[in-house]
């Protein structure tokens, strides 16, 4: 199983637009309150969770923020799973299985909204001729 590793999710998020927290110039430690930036992400190995990393809202709309990261981040293959801390979540690779699922709601959603948008189909024909 693949493993999340810190480094690239900080790069997926970073060319997304969203900044690491800074104190001082340096990265923000869990227990600090930011400068700057978005998000804190720790090594899930120092956390008892090999291959997940730590990730931490550090903005002042850090719900929102921890909200659309999450989206993104699950967009391109990863899962997020709940944490014990209040405003952060687990990142690790989705399994094959999970991305399937995924697939395969994206396509029913996909399906039920055209079928709500689209006009019903024309009735077939039966061959009988109609005068108006």
């Amino acid at each position: 199983m693949r493993r999340a590793k810190r480094q690239t999710v900080i790069r997926r998020l970073e060319s997304w637009g969203y900044l690491p927290a800074t104190l001082d110039g340096k990265s923000c430690p869990l227990d600090k309150r930011p400068d700057s930036g978005h998000f804190t992400a720790e090594d899930g190995a120092d956390l008892d969770a090999p291959g997940k990393v730590l990730l931490t809202a550090r903005d002042d709309d850090w719900f929102m923020t921890l909200y659309d990261m999450r989206q993104a981040l699950e967009r391109v293959g990863y899962t997020c799973e709940e944490s014990a801390y209040n405003d952060a979540v687990m990142v690790r690779w989705a399994t094959p299985e999970e991305r399937a699922a995924r697939r395969h709601e994206a396509r029913r959603r996909t399906a039920r909204l055209l079928a709500v948008l689209l006009p019903d189909p024309p009735p077939p024909d039966d061959g009988t001729a109609t005068l108006f």
